[in-house]
C-alpha cells in the first residue's frame, strides 16, 4: 500500500539500479563466499546440501547422499563459521553413519 491506502503502480516506482547493483553485489561477497567451502566438503562426503536452517545459537543441515537419496538432518552444536573445516568434516562423518 502507498500513501493515503491507495495502491502504487509498480511502473511508477523507480529504484535506481545502481543501488540494487551495490546491495547485491556486497551481500554476495559477504555470505556466498564465506560458507562455499562447507558444501564442498558436503560434496566431498557424497552429500549434496539441500538447506541450511540457522538458529541463534547453531546450524542445522540439511544434506541428501547422493548414492541413494538418504536425506539427512544435521544439527551442528554451533554455526558452521565457528567450527574449523576438520571439526565440521569429522562431525558430519559421525552423524552420517
Amino acid at each position: 500500500m502507498g500513501l493515503g491506502g491507495a495502491e502504487i503502480p509498480r511502473s511508477r516506482v523507480r529504484i535506481p539500479a545502481a543501488a540494487l547493483k551495490i546491495k547485491s553485489y556486497c551481500y554476495g561477497l559477504t555470505h556466498m563466499v564465506n560458507y562455499k567451502k562447507y558444501k564442498e566438503a558436503l560434496e566431498r562426503m557424497g552429500l549434496k546440501q539441500l538447506d541450511v536452517y540457522r538458529y541463534k545459537d547453531k546450524d542445522v543441515v540439511r544434506a541428501i547422499r547422493t548414492q541413494d537419496s538418504k536425506v539427512f538432518l544435521i544439527e551442528l552444536p554451533k554455526h558452521r563459521e565457528e567450527m574449523s573445516m576438520e571439526e565440521f568434516a569429522s562431525f558430519i562423518k559421525t552423524k552420517i553413519k
